[in-house]
């Protein structure tokens, strides 16, 4: 049987437990420009969230409708976990002629697990970002890896275990369901096809990066640079984070540290908020 063709305007639910607003700092900005983005092409774009910053349920923004779930609806509600609210909300909107059907549903957590389990019965493709897995915590597991003996088979033992352990408690089913997995770097790619048996041509990679509007060549500011106390004549690189794990900050330091010696003149700067600013500082005054 032959598949049935997608038709050129695509609806699309977009699933994700913090969705950036406008004017607003975030972590996962880029979100919001994909959504943007399909939108602006004649898709279209529906979000369920579920906290709004100023306690809204439902906003338009870029031609983008964007539900807040765990909004203004009493504290039983609240109690009621994140995905359960997804997938009655879906199956609202899904059976509802005038914002369904759903073609595609991309959900960049594992908050769409309830709805992929019946994916066949919705009809929907679903997607999922590699964020969704475990893979993350083995990876920064792995970077804390000290080049010893004892440390690399503590390490090796501790990754294994929490690998058999997410794998089949949650991440098979999670890639099972999944019709195309996105990840956003070549390492990720090779790990999701090798130890997660996962099909390579179902894994698609998308290098999210950092907003940035205008690319146009700027002048050096001199007083920032002075400001921060780098020299006129140093190396400087720059890395983002939003500082939610220590693990992968740290590595990033105690690296730049061995750049450090051998280069006087190099220096890193780290931008970025979140809850761990006072551990990775702590972690860069012990350099």
């Amino acid at each position: 049987m032959a598949k049935p063709e997608l038709p050129k305007k695509l609806n699309v639910c977009l699933i994700a437990r913090q969705f950036p607003i406008e004017g607003r700092a975030s972590g996962f900005s880029f979100l919001r420009l994909i959504a943007k983005g399909l939108a602006s092409r004649g898709h279209k774009v529906t979000v369920l969230s579920s906290f709004h910053p100023s306690g809204r349920q439902e906003i338009v923004q870029d031609g983008v409708r964007v539900f807040f779930l765990m909004e203004g609806r009493g504290a039983r509600v609240r109690r009621d976990p994140f995905p359960n609210l997804v997938k009655s909300k879906f199956i609202d909107l899904h059976t509802d002629p005038l914002s369904g059907p759903f073609h595609v549903v991309h959900s960049v957590d594992d908050s769409a697990l309830k709805i992929s389990k019946f994916k066949k019965s919705y009809n929907v493709a679903i997607a999922y970002d590699v964020a969704a897995t475990r893979l993350a915590e083995l990876f920064s597991m792995i970077g804390m890896a000290q080049e010893t003996l004892g440390s690399l088979i503590s390490t090796g033992i501790a990754v294994g275990y929490r690998f058999l352990r997410s794998y089949f408690g949650r991440d098979r089913l999670l890639l099972k369901t999944a019709d195309g997995v996105f990840v956003t770097s070549p390492r990720e790619r090779l790990a999701l096809e090798r130890y997660y048996l996962y099909p390579d041509a179902r894994i698609h990679t998308v290098p999210y990066g950092i907003e940035i509007g205008d690319l146009a060549p700027r002048e050096k500011s001199d007083e920032l640079r002075r400001s921060i106390g780098v020299p006129e004549t140093a190396k400087v690189v720059v890395t983002i984070t939003d500082m939610t794990e220590v693990g992968d900050v740290r590595n990033l330091l105690e690296a730049f540290e061995q750049v450090v010696i051998k280069k006087p003149n190099a220096r890193l700067i780290v931008v970025g908020d979140g809850p761990k600013f006072k551990e990775i500082e702590y972690e860069m005054l012990l350099l």
